[in-house]
């Protein structure tokens, strides 16, 4: 007897690029922002309902660019949550709204004291995209696999 393993696509992988590459754009967009004026407060919770918009399957990446994403119409995180996850727990939704919270609190702390040298935007966006890997926002499946994922010549 062998296992079987479903093949995931080259479509699944380019989507997860995808939402990566838009998740440091939106954390871009948010920063210059925020270093632009000078009295306003890094919106964390609107980014962070954001980034739970972008990485559910509600989202529709071939029709998506920053712009749509930044005009779609968001609820708070917590609802974002519950609107990809209607089953789960509150307590999962508050746990990982928390860690990516703190996430982003840690990082606006890093560069109010310390500039954006130290932690460049990809480290966060890292984090961030880790938070939610972690906490099974979004699901890896354990039979899904690729020879893709051993080295890039699918050898």
């Amino acid at each position: 007897m062998t296992l079987q393993y479903r093949i995931r696509s080259k479509y699944e992988d380019e989507n997860w690029r995808q939402r990566i590459f838009h998740s440091n754009e939106m954390l871009l967009h948010y920063t210059n922002a925020w270093c632009t004026d000078s009295n306003s407060v890094f919106p964390i919770t609107e980014l962070v309902s954001r980034l739970l918009f972008l990485f559910s399957d509600r989202c529709l990446l071939h029709q998506t660019n920053l712009d749509a994403l930044l005009n779609h119409t968001i609820s708070t995180p917590a609802d974002e949550y519950r609107s990809t996850w209607p089953n789960r727990s509150d307590s999962a939704a508050q746990d990982l709204t928390d860690l990516l919270v703190q996430t982003l609190e840690d990082a606006v702390e890093e560069w109010e004291f310390n500039g954006f040298s130290n932690l460049p935007h990809t480290d966060v966006t890292d984090r961030l995209v880790g938070v939610i890997v972690d906490q099974q926002y979004v699901v890896f499946h354990h039979y899904e696999t690729t020879r893709r994922d051993l080295n890039h010549w699918g050898i």
